[in-house]
Order: C-alpha cells, then sequence, then structure tokens
C-alpha cells in the first residue's frame, strides 16, 4: 500500500474522523449525520417504488463485536416482540402513502432473524406477504434473510423459500475454530459448509458468506486459508469486514489483560484487506462495493445475470472487474436507497430508513417499542428531513461507496453535472490519487481510493454534516435532549 500512514493526533480531530493522509475506517451506511427528534406525522406522503427491511434484535448467541440493535433471546419477549412488529407493519400497510406502493426488494436483518422458530418465521413471512405489495412477479425481484450456521434448518429452509425468501447470508465470519472461539462465535469452520449446503438443497441459487479479517491473534497464514475455504464454498456473493473491538466488551478486556491475544496491528490489517480483495477478483468475483463483492456464475457454472442487462467495468488490473449496481438486481437492497435516492422503510426495533426525504430511526428498546406499537403509533424516534442540498451530498456520500457513479445518473436526478457542483472535491481527491474523474463517470482508484473508501466518502459531506459522527442509537438517552433542542425556549 503506497497511502502514507501517520500517527494521529488524538486532539486534533474526534475519533471517528480521519483526515487523509490518515485512513478513515468509521463506516459511512447512512446521510445526513445530524439529527434531531422526529416524529411519523412529518414525514409520509406517497411515494413508488420501496424496498423494505426487516429488523429482528434477537440472537440465541450475542457476538462480542457486532454494533448493531441486538438482544439475548428471550422466549417471551420474543413473542411479544413479534406481535408488535406484524402491528407496526399494519399500520404502515394502511396508510395512503404505501397501500399503493410496490416492494421492489426486501431484507429481514438482525440480530439473527433465523433464530426464529419455524413458526415464527412462517407467521411472520405470511403477515409481510399479505400486508404489502411485493413485485413478486419479476425476475429480478430479491428477498435476503440473514442466519448463522448453526440457527438454519432444513424445516427453516423450506419455509423460507416457499414464502418467497431467495437469497440467505450466513455469519461465517472464519474458519478457524479456536478464532471463533475468541469472538464468541460457537460454530466451526464445518457449520459453515453445512449450511451452505443445505441451503443449496432448499433451493436457493444466492448464497452470500459473511468473513472477518483482523480477528484477535490472526496471523496472515490464517487468513490465507480463511479464504481458500471460502472459495471452495463457491458462494455467490460475500461481505468482507475488519473486526471491531468494542472497547466496552468482554474482549476488550481480555485483551487489555493478556487472556485473548490483540488484534494484528493496521500494516497487517492491511495486507490483509489488500490480499482478500486481490484473491476475490482473481477468482472472478465482480466488486459491488469495496467490501461486498459477487459472482456472474452458479457454482455450476451456469451464467446468471445475461438476462438482466448487467453493465460491468474494468476496474485496473487484467480481470479485475465491477459492475455498476443502477443495472444488478442483486444489489437493490441498498441501491435503490443509496444510490437512486429512493425510499426504504424500515420496520423494527432500531430499524433505520429513508422516506419521503427524511431519514428516520425506530425506538431502539425493544420494550419502548412494543409499548409505542400498542398504542397505535409509529415508532420512529429520531431522524432528519434532508432538502435538496443534502440530497444531492448524500447521492456522492453514499454512492461513492458503489465505486464508480455514472455522471448520466446524476444529471437525470438533479438536472445538472457533479463537476459542476463538487468540481473542487472531485479535483482534490484527484491530486490524491483517490479517484478518476472520466467522461461517463467518476471513479474510485483500485487499490489506494478502495483503502480510503470512508475518507472519500466523507469528502462529500455538507458543511452541516462536517465532523458529525454515524449515530449509533442504542439507547433512547439522548432523546431529550434534542427534543430540548426543537423547544424555541430552551
Amino acid at each position: 500500500m503506497d497511502a502514507v500512514k501517520n500517527k494521529h493526533n488524538t486532539f486534533a480531530s474526534p475519533f471517528y474522523w480521519r483526515e487523509y493522509p490518515e485512513r478513515d475506517i468509521e463506516y459511512v451506511r447512512w446521510y445526513p449525520c445530524r439529527l434531531r427528534a422526529l416524529s411519523a406525522t412529518e414525514m409520509w406522503q406517497s411515494r413508488n417504488p420501496v424496498v423494505l427491511y426487516i429488523h429482528i434484535p434477537f440472537c440465541n448467541n450475542v457476538c462480542h463485536c457486532c454494533i448493531y440493535n441486538k438482544y439475548a433471546t428471550q422466549p417471551d419477549l420474543v413473542a411479544q416482540y413479534l406481535q408488535a412488529l406484524k402491528g407496526e407493519i399494519t399500520n404502515y400497510a394502511a396508510r395512503a402513502h404505501l397501500r399503493d406502493s410496490e416492494i421492489i426488494s426486501g431484507y429481514i436483518g438482525g440480530g439473527t432473524p433465523a433464530a426464529l422458530s419455524v413458526e415464527q418465521l412462517e407467521d411472520l413471512l405470511a403477515h409481510v406477504f399479505a400486508s404489502f405489495n411485493l413485485r413478486r412477479n419479476d425476475a429480478r425481484f430479491t428477498f435476503t434473510i440473514e442466519t448463522t450456521p448453526l440457527e438454519m434448518t432444513p424445516e427453516k429452509a423450506a419455509v423460507l423459500r416457499n414464502r418467497g425468501i431467495d437469497r440467505i447470508s450466513i455469519g461465517g465470519q472464519s474458519f478457524d475454530r479456536e478464532l471463533l472461539r475468541r469472538i464468541g462465535r460457537v460454530h466451526t469452520g464445518q457449520d459453515i459448509e453445512k449450511c451452505v449446503e443445505l441451503v443449496r438443497k432448499a433451493g436457493f441459487d444466492h448464497v452470500c458468506v459473511d468473513l472477518m479479517y483482523g480477528l484477535p491473534g490472526q496471523t496472515m497464514p490464517q487468513w490465507e486459508e480463511t479464504l481458500k475455504c471460502f472459495l471452495a464454498l463457491k458462494a455467490d456473493s460475500i461481505g468482507l469486514y475488519p473486526y471491531l473491538v468494542l472497547p466496552t466488551s468482554k474482549l476488550a478486556l481480555g485483551i487489555q489483560t493478556g487472556a485473548i491475544p490483540p488484534c494484528p496491528d493496521q500494516e497487517t490489517l492491511d495486507a490483509m484487506f489488500d490480499y482478500g480483495i486481490s484473491v476475490l477478483l482473481r477468482n472472478n468475483y465482480f466488486a459491488v462495493t469495496s467490501n461486498e463483492l459477487g459472482k456472474e456464475t452458479t457454482g455450476d457454472g451456469e451464467a446468471k445475470w445475461r438476462d438482466y442487462g448487467v453493465e460491468v467495468y474494468d476496474i485496473g488490473p487484467p480481470g479485475y472487474r465491477g459492475v455498476i449496481v443502477s443495472t444488478f438486481p442483486r444489489t437493490t437492497h441498498i441501491a435503490h436507497s443509496w444510490y437512486e435516492g429512493g425510499d426504504l422503510l424500515a420496520v423494527g426495533a432500531g430499524a433505520y430508513g429513508y422516506m419521503n426525504d427524511y431519514w428516520y430511526l425506530n425506538e431502539p428498546d425493544v420494550h419502548a417499542y412494543v409499548r409505542a406499537v400498542a398504542k397505535g403509533a409509529l415508532p420512529i424516534v429520531a431522524g432528519s428531513p434532508i432538502p435538496a442540498e443534502e440530497r444531492v451530498a448524500r447521492f456522492m456520500v453514499m454512492g461513492s461507496k458503489f465505486l464508480k457513479l455514472l455522471r448520466r445518473d446524476f444529471v437525470a436526478r438533479f438536472g445538472v453535472d457533479l463537476v459542476q457542483v463538487f468540481g473542487p472535491t472531485i479535483r482534490q481527491l484527484q491530486d490524491r490519487g483517490l479517484v478518476e474523474l472520466r467522461d461517463d463517470s467518476i471513479r474510485v482508484t483500485y487499490p489506494k481510493g478502495w483503502y480510503y473508501i470512508d475518507n472519500i466518502s466523507k469528502a462529500f459531506y455538507s458543511p452541516a454534516n462536517r465532523l458529525m459522527p454515524q449515530f449509533t442509537l442504542t439507547n433512547t438517552n439522548i432523546l431529550p435532549y434534542l427534543r430540548r433542542e426543537r423547544q424555541p425556549n430552551a
């Protein structure tokens, strides 16, 4: 890696913001960042089409590194939650702005959605498909559910397939038993292999496996072996993520006391990223983002994309290719919102979405969420309107994560060329070797730009959002302050 790496001065900028040539690793997943208290009555008007996200915040085994809203599975609480979740879905389905809207893609995340029982999955999916107008007759429609290797069973797989789920995302993380044990995972590499085989037999033609690098004590040879095991699975796509040590976790304490080996240093972590990406690109995986890649063919070599009109492009080194997300149906669940600025309806405790040019966050506390829904309210607690200038910025902030933005798409949405709006920022990024401006597009450079993807993303933040963190609301302690901010005499 030819990038310059300096030691960070903790007094120069917040921990979640790094200026080039330091590498920023805060994962940008929404924009704008500035939020306030928000109620559902402010934001609803009819818009089509819509992507649906459903959050299931329960896990049979809670991992040390998860930053998302989750709880250890408690049967009574799960039952209450699912009843409330169906209530929230019913509430939305009855409203004019969604009654005639079309759901073009769906995603059930968590937590571990597959931790639900067969009966609970059957009941929830039946309610979802009966409540909304889903574009099921379109060959490009896709509906994903997440699982761990241990949660999936033949019975669950059959229910999911019969109810319209067509994509399985498996949180594998590693094939090394000791590394998995250190991060609190109770499955093995063999369990990952068995899970992939199980869902293939159930008829799923798209299987994603997530992996993590930079695990406590992980060496480069171990990482190389993990990638070798992954390639043997012939999975259709992969999510590749650096391991995150939460400061207050049991794992962090174990590392501090020497009971658990430390995570690899930055140089090794960078080498793992570079090696992993290059191995995947050499083995015919196409880049969607800098950490998500997919294959054009099934495990049997059958072409999957030929009927979709998918556009691909050369990344740089011979054979290294990426896909234009606006032409690739399998990415609709993120591209519709991130790249196209479309609506994302998010339901469940702690879910966040975008509707009618607002981004919003649901009540994350499961108990408070259940109480809110029981009163007939939509459980929205925070968020922000997205004015015109922020919609323009958001296209670049989120769109740049897809590595290639078509100038024609920007013109179609905003009526001007992106250079007219962001010329100085783009030129600065070009001078640093992070992007290339072409006649048809702006493209993140490989490998340097990929390494600095979050720096690139944040370069397009508006002045109002600069230095703002990605807000992770796992409790409601801040809400009184947000509400007070809106009171004129506060």
